[in-house]
């Protein structure tokens, strides 16, 4: 599945996951879902324990700070589906304008 991974810092870019393991491995431990646009059918997927790990600030989303690398995953009735190219293409643009803090 195509999906969006932001790290705290850097540019966001594209990678694939296809495996709870795969989803772990890009966020460093164990997973949480997120779906901060409520108008959209995208997931954010982060690290569980980023706050207690002391994992570093990433971005702002849905009014809560992010910690550590999360991706973007499409969000469909039956489970987590690729991004599409457009969705691709929108969250990247968004998430290189949006800064990570200082």
């Amino acid at each position: 599945m195509k999906i969006l991974v932001v790290p705290p810092e850097g540019l966001p870019y594209a990678s694939s996951a296809t495996t709870p393991e795969d989803m772990q491995r890009i966020v460093g431990g164990r997973i949480e879902v997120r779906y901060p646009f409520h108008s959209r059918l995208i997931a954010l997927v982060c690290n569980m324990e980023g706050k207690l790990r002391g994992l570093p600030l990433n971005r702002q989303t849905g009014g809560r700070w992010i910690r550590g690398t999360f991706f973007l995953i499409g969000a469909g009735k039956r489970g987590f589906v690729s991004l599409t190219d457009h969705q691709l293409d929108e969250f990247s643009v968004y998430y290189t304008l949006v800064d990570p803090p200082e």
